[in-house]
C-alpha cells in the first residue's frame, strides 16, 4: 500500500489569488524538506473569458527524476519548477512538453488528464489551488492556507483513486481511463471549484442585454458577452434599440418578463433609459458602457473596459448600490445632471458627426467654441421654496459629481444616494479653477474653490435671457426648469 496522500482544494474569487498564496507559502514548504518532497500544488487560473491564463506547479529541488508533459490535448503545458524569485511558470505552450525534472514518484503528481478535467469544468474569471500531499501534513498546509482566505475543501484519497489520480504522470498513456470513484471524486472538487470562484456578489441566473447601436464605440459586442456569460453559466437575450425611448420600454418589459437583471450597452443617455424604465420594478441594472461619454460608470466606479464590466454579472467582486433619480419638469428624468448654459451649449455643439469624427475630443472642441460668446445669464432658483437669484455661466442640477474623470468631481458631498439633489452655479469667473481641475487627469482632487452649492429636494430655476438645457447629455427643450428628486430609484450592480 503506498502512501496515504489528501487532495486539498482552494477556490478564490480573483483570477491571480491562486499564484499570489502560492508564492506567498513558498516558506511554508522551503521550512520543512520532508513536506516538500512529498506535496505538489498547482495554480490554476481562468480568466473572464473562461481562457485558461496559467498554471503554476511547485516541486522539490532534488535530482532529475520524473518527466511533466503536457496537459492532454495540447491545451496547456504545465511546467515544473521552485517557486520562488523566478516568479510562477505560466503554461502556454500547447502541445509541447516542455518542463524540468523532479524526484516525484507517479503516485505524488497529479495527471495531466486530471489537471485539464479541473480546467475544463472551472468557471471563468476564478482561481484555484491544488495541492496532493501526505495525509500526515494535511493539517499544517490546510493551516498555513487558511490564513490566506478562500474556499477550502479537502479529500483523503483511497489508493485507487490516489491511482487514477496520477495515472499518466510517468507516462502519456492516452488509453487510460479514470475509473469511476475518481470521475465522483473529481466532481466533487470541480464543485467545490464552481461553489467558491462564481463570486461573492448577487447571484443571476438570466439576463436581458438592451444594446444601443449608435453607442460611440466600435466593438464586438456579442463575442465578448458570449465568452464572458457562458463562463459565468448564464442565461440571455438581447434587444435592440432603433430610437428615443426605446431603451424605457425595454427595460420595462423585460422586468415584467421576469429577468433577474438587466444590462445596457451604450452611453449615458441609454443607461438613463433603462434606469428609467426599471424604477419601481426592484429588478437591477448592469451597466455595460458603450458610448462616446460614460460618465456614470466612471461614478459609480464600473470598468471602462466590456469584457471588465460584464464580468460583473457573474458574481466576480460585486454589489447592488441604490442611486436615486432626478425628474425635470415632469416628463424627463436623469441619473447625473442637468446643465444649462454652457454645458449645453457644449452639447449643442458635438453633434453626431463630431462625435464620429472626433469621439471624446468633440466635447473639447465645443467647449471651446462656446467660449468665444459665453452664455451667461441671470438666474432665479427656488430651492425648496428659498428664492436665490445669481449670475452665472452654467447651472446645474446634479445627482453626480463626476466629470467623466476618475477622481474629478465638481464639489463636496454629492452623493448619487442620499435623496437629495445638489444645484451648483459656475460662475465667469470659477472657468478656470473648473478648467485647470478638469485637465489634469492625475488630479485626485476635488475643486478647490469652492462653488456656490446647495442640497435639495427640489428646485425651480427661470434664466433672463433664456438657455439651453442639456440632461444627461440630451438637449431638451430651454428654461425654466423644474426638478425634484426620485429617492432610491434603481439598484445598479457596482464594484464590490
Amino acid at each position: 500500500m503506498t502512501e496515504q496522500m489528501e487532495l486539498i482544494v482552494v477556490a478564490y474569487n480573483e483570477i491571480k489569488r491562486a499564484a499570489e498564496v502560492l508564492k506567498a507559502a513558498e516558506d511554508v514548504f522551503k521550512k520543512n524538506k520532508a513536506l516538500l518532497e512529498v506535496s505538489t500544488a498547482v495554480a490554476i487560473e481562468k480568466d473572464i473569458r473562461g481562457q485558461t491564463k496559467a498554471v503554476s506547479l511547485l516541486e522539490s529541488k532534488q535530482k532529475r527524476g520524473t518527466r511533466i508533459g503536457a496537459a492532454a490535448g495540447g491545451v496547456l503545458a504545465v511546467l515544473a519548477g521552485p517557486v520562488g524569485v523566478a516568479g510562477l511558470l505560466v503554461g502556454a505552450l500547447a502541445g509541447a512538453a516542455t518542463g524540468r525534472h523532479v524526484t516525484k514518484k507517479p503516485e505524488q503528481q497529479f495527471s495531466n488528464r486530471f489537471l485539464q478535467g479541473v480546467i475544463d469544468n472551472m468557471r471563468g474569471a476564478s482561481s484555484a489551488l491544488i495541492i496532493l500531499t501526505a495525509a500526515q501534513y494535511s493539517e499544517e498546509i490546510h493551516e498555513k492556507m487558511a490564513a490566506f482566505g478562500g474556499t477550502i475543501s479537502h479529500h483523503l484519497l483511497t489508493d485507487a483513486e490516489m491511482k487514477a489520480l496520477s495515472q499518466g504522470a510517468e507516462t502519456s498513456d492516452e488509453e487510460t481511463v479514470v475509473d469511476p470513484q475518481t470521475a465522483e471524486k473529481t466532481a466533487q472538487i470541480i464543485t467545490t471549484l464552481q461553489e467558491g470562484t462564481r463570486g461573492s456578489g448577487p447571484q443571476f441566473n438570466n439576463v436581458h442585454v438592451i444594446i444601443n447601436p449608435a453607442s460611440g464605440q466600435d466593438q464586438p459586442i456579442l463575442n465578448t458577452l458570449n465568452s464572458v456569460f457562458r463562463a459565468a453559466g448564464l442565461d440571455w437575450d438581447i434587444s435592440i434599440t432603433y430610437g428615443a425611448g426605446d431603451a424605457t420600454r425595454l427595460a420595462t418589459e423585460a422586468a415584467a418578463a421576469g429577468v433577474d437583471i438587466v444590462a445596457v450597452y451604450g452611453g449615458d443617455g441609454a443607461v438613463m433609459e433603462a434606469a428609467s424604465g426599471l424604477i419601481g420594478t426592484g429588478v437591477p441594472l448592469a451597466i455595460l458602457p458603450g458610448g462616446t461619454n460614460n460618465v456614470v460608470s466612471v461614478e459609480l466606479g464600473i470598468a471602462k473596459e466590456l469584457v471588465e464590466a460584464a464580468a460583473l454579472l457573474g458574481g466576480v467582486s460585486s454589489k447592488l448600490r441604490t442611486v436615486d433619480m432626478g425628474r425635470a419638469n415632469d416628463k424627463h428624468n436623469f441619473i447625473l445632471r442637468v446643465g444649462m448654459g454652457y454645458e449645453a451649449e457644449i452639447n449643442k455643439g458635438a453633434d453626431r458627426e463630431m462625435k464620429d469624427k472626433y469621439g471624446g475630443f468633440a466635447y473639447s472642441i465645443a467647449g471651446l467654441k462656446a467660449l468665444k460668446n459665453p452664455p451667461i445669464a441671470t438666474y432665479r432658483m427656488e430651492l425648496d421654496g428659498e428664492v436665490v437669484e445669481m449670475e452665472g455661466l452654467w447651472c446645474m442640477v446634479a445627482n453626480s459629481a463626476s466629470l467623466g474623470i476618475p477622481g474629478v468631481n465638481l464639489v463636496h458631498d454629492i452623493d448619487v444616494g442620499d435623496g437629495l439633489l445638489d444645484v451648483i452655479m459656475v460662475r465667469e469667473r470659477d472657468l478656470s479653477t473648473l478648467v485647470s481641475v478638469a485637465g489634469s487627469v492625475t488630479n485626485s482632487e476635488r475643486i478647490g474653490k469652492p462653488l456656490p452649492h446647495w442640497q435639495v429636494r427640489e428646485a425651480r430655476i427661470s434664466a433672463e435671457p433664456p438657455m439651453a438645457v442639456t440632461g444627461d447629455g440630451e438637449l431638451w427643450e430651454p428654461t425654466p426648469l423644474y426638478a425634484k428628486v426620485i429617492p432610491a430609484a434603481v439598484q445598479i450592480l457596482v464594484p464590490a
